[in-house]
This record gives C-alpha cells, structure tokens and sequence, in this order.
C-alpha cells in the first residue's frame, strides 16, 4: 500500500510540473525571455561600480598615466561584457526598461572603447558626460543601493566588497 502510494505521489507531482511549464508556453511569447531579478540586480551593480571606477580615474585632474588608461580600458571592457548578459537582441524580457534602451547603452560603450583604444587615446566617451549619463541606469531600483555610497562608508565597503571583485 505505501509503494502504491509513493507511486501515485511521485506521479502526481510530475505531471503538475510539466503542467505548470506547458502553462508557460500559452501565457507568454514565444520571443519572451525571463530576466532573473537577482542577475538584472548583480549585474547593474557591477555595471555602475565599473563605471564610477573610471569617472574616479577620469576626474582625478591629472593626466592620465598609462596604468589608469589600462584600469579605464578594463573597466569599459566588463561593462561590454556585462551589459551582453542583459541584452537579448530583438526578444523581450520582464524588464522593459532595460529592454528599450540596452542597445543604445551598449553601442556607446563600443564607441568608448573604441575611442579609448584610439592613438592618441579619447576617454571623453567614456566618462561622466558619456556613459556616466545613462538615465536607464538611474531608473532602475537595482541601482538604488548605489545611491546611499557616499552617505555610508560601511554600506559603500560592503557593496564593493560584494560585486566589485569580480570585474
């Protein structure tokens, strides 16, 4: 009786998950792709860290030395490659927003480093007037955390300790 009744649960329990995937096919679009909250969070953390990183560099007010254009070119470099994680091309996602203005973010960030590789090196593209005035980046709640850094050292040791390191 209990083998029978293991049996019929296991069943039971399977077929509500397939049931509940099929369900996902009828409510969405085939061109729909689900955007983790947790993943649209870490990576524009990671962005905005990166790109305050070079407004940091950039407003120093000296020339630039040849190690901070190669931190300022590193840095552009992970926010091509993390901002690929948010792009789907011409599919949706639950993040409209981001949905309506990555490309135009990611085609300034190639244009960036493509100045930033120039001879002589052009880092205006790349800095506060540039990148740093993405409005899709404000908008965001993900970004929230970001603006409480400079009322709170802890919170900002704590962030950069957290999503930082791995750029």
């Amino acid at each position: 009786m209990n083998t029978k009744f293991s049996l019929v649960f296991i069943i039971l329990v399977s077929s509500l998950i397939t049931g509940c995937a099929q369900i996902r096919k009828v409510t969405y679009p085939s061109n729909f792709v689900y955007l983790d909250h947790s993943l649209v969070q870490t990576t524009m953390l990671r962005i905005s860290l990166a790109m305050r990183s070079v407004d940091e560099t950039l407003m120093g007010g000296e020339p630039i030395s040849d190690a901070d254009q190669q931190l300022i070119k590193q840095r552009l470099s992970a926010i091509d490659e993390l901002s690929d994680k948010l792009a789907t091309g011409s599919l949706v996602t639950n993040h409209l927003v981001i949905d309506d203005h990555i490309d135009d973010f990611k085609r300034e960030v190639r244009n960036a480093i493509r100045t930033a590789n120039a001879s002589p090196p052009n880092f205006y593209a790349a800095g506060h007037r540039g990148l740093g005035d993405k409005q899709f980046l404000r908008r965001t709640p993900e970004t929230a955390e970001l603006r409480n850094l400079k009322k709170s050292p802890e919170l900002s040791i704590e962030i950069r300790h957290k999503y930082y390191l791995s750029l």
